[in-house]
C-alpha cells in the first residue's frame, strides 16, 4: 500500500500593522485663558447628573441646539476622566517628591538650628562687646525681618 505524503504549505504570517495616529501636542493655556475659564468644582459630577436627570424628565419641552442629555453625560465623563488622570499623576508625583521634600526639610532644619545657635552665642558675646554686636547688626535686622512672628525656632 502506498502511503500518502502529506504536504503542508507553510502559511506566511502577515503582520497587521496598525495605523497609529500621532498625538498632537496639547496646547498649554495661557494665564489669561486660565483666568477667563469657568472653574469646575469638585461637585461637577453631581451637578451634571442632577441636570441630566431633570432634563431627561422633560426632554420634549427643553431643547438646546447642539446639546442632548447624552452629550451632556459624555462631556461629564470626559471631565471626570481628565480629573482622574490628573489626580493619579499628582499622587504619583507627590509620592516621588516626598523623599526630596523630606530631605530639604531636614537640611533646612539643620541649617536653621546652626543659625539659631550662632545667633544666640553672638548675642551673648555682643552684649559685652560692641564690635561683635556691630558685626551681627545687619544679620539681626535681616533675621528679625524674615522671622518676625515665627515661633518655630528656639529663643
Amino acid at each position: 500500500m502506498a502511503t500518502k505524503k502529506s504536504s503542508k504549505k507553510s502559511a506566511k504570517k502577515t503582520s497587521k500593522k496598525r495605523a497609529t495616529r500621532k498625538r498632537e501636542p496639547v496646547v498649554r493655556l495661557s494665564a489669561d485663558e486660565k483666568q477667563r475659564m469657568l472653574k469646575a468644582g469638585d461637585d461637577l459630577d453631581d451637578m451634571i447628573s442632577e441636570l441630566e436627570t431633570a432634563w431627561r424628565a422633560v426632554s420634549r419641552k427643553v431643547k438646546v441646539p447642539g446639546v442632548t442629555p447624552a452629550s451632556l453625560a459624555a462631556v461629564g465623563r470626559r471631565a471626570a476622566q481628565a480629573r482622574a488622570k490628573e489626580v493619579a499623576l499628582e499622587t504619583k508625583l507627590l509620592a516621588k517628591l516626598a523623599p526630596l521634600r523630606d530631605a530639604r526639610m531636614r537640611a533646612g532644619h539643620e541649617a536653621l538650628s546652626v543659625l539659631y545657635k550662632v545667633r544666640k552665642i553672638a548675642h551673648a558675646i555682643g552684649d559685652g562687646d560692641p564690635e561683635v554686636a556691630e558685626a551681627f547688626e545687619r544679620f539681626d535686622a535681616l533675621f528679625s525681618e524674615r522671622h518676625q512672628g515665627d515661633r518655630s525656632g528656639p529663643s
